[in-house]
């Protein structure tokens, strides 16, 4: 499945959650610069049709027309595979789909394999991406460790998924309070620090800068530290004490390390990582 036929996919059920849970979400659905912070695309994720033939915008939405509240709106042709991610956390946020299903859309969708690359900057030009199964069949043939990989991409999402939704919960209550530049106002030094270091790193690496916000940058240590710092904003998103947070997080990053680190999880491991899980959920309010 390409990136595009997951979004025309959940169309309808996006909409739908926009007239039955939140009214209020299809306004931000219209806006430019929330469709680029939450999916990382460059036009409104919907738009009135009128409005898209005055601006000559037709080539950037799709032709299918959704009638939502007398509006008649055209949804986002422009996505690309690094959108995938994003827009399965909106999802999974919303409850529009089951963490099974997430996970399910995180195997089977995929970069069209028919596209080149047009960078110059990273030498890949007119090169074409082979399809990952043929990739993973290249570096190995055991069956048992491809198995392992399988299961230890579980808990790859699951992590991910917290760490990412973590980033997500600071950045919308920062930005409530101290508005867009709270983070050279709010911001430990010592995580500053270690987020330029790895600005610096990857800048001088041909790979692709992997965010424009700073905190996407930061390690998951640095994200406690920032709760931590400012404790008397966070202190209402949760039920449990400051120390209480600071043991399960504590706890979660060690067990994020053979993750990270791909190195098999020890079944015990398994059982504390869904623990700390469970124990973070319930630290957050409903």
């Amino acid at each position: 499945m390409l990136i595009g036929e997951l979004v025309k996919t959940h169309v309808d059920k996006i909409f739908q959650y926009c007239e039955t849970k939140d009214r209020d979400e299809l306004f931000h659905l219209m806006d430019k610069e929330y469709s680029k912070r939450t999916f990382n695309i460059n036009f409104p994720f919907c738009k009135e049709y009128n409005q898209i033939v005055k601006d000559d915008e037709a080539v950037r939405f799709w032709k299918k027309d959704y009638t939502i509240r007398n509006k008649d709106l055209r949804v986002c042709s422009q996505w690309i595979i690094t959108s995938k991610d994003l827009f399965l956390d909106y999802l999974l946020e919303k409850k529009i789909i089951s963490p099974n299903e997430y996970n399910h859309y995180q195997k089977i969708v995929m970069a069209d394999p028919n596209k080149r690359s047009g960078s110059k900057s990273n030498g890949l030009k007119n090169k074409t991406a082979k399809p990952f199964r043929e990739i993973l069949d290249h570096i190995t043939t055991d069956e048992v460790l491809k198995s392992e990989a399988l299961e230890m991409s579980t808990y790859y999402t699951l992590f991910y998924t917290l760490e990412r939704s973590i980033r997500k919960m600071i950045v919308e209550i920062m930005e409530e309070k101290y508005g867009e530049n709270w983070w050279d106002k709010k911001v430990d030094f010592r995580v500053k620090e270690n987020v330029k270091n790895n600005l610096e790193y990857e800048l001088d690496t041909p790979q692709t800068k992997r965010s424009e916000n700073e905190i996407d940058y930061s390690t998951f240590g640095d994200l406690r530290k920032i709760i931590n710092v400012n404790w008397t904003d966070f202190e209402p998103k949760f039920c449990k004490s400051l120390k209480s947070i600071n043991e399960t997080l504590i706890n979660l990053n060690r067990l994020r390390v053979p993750i990270a680190h791909c190195t098999p999880m020890a079944p015990k491991e398994v059982e504390r990582l869904k623990m700390q899980l469970d124990d973070w959920h319930d630290a957050l309010k409903e």
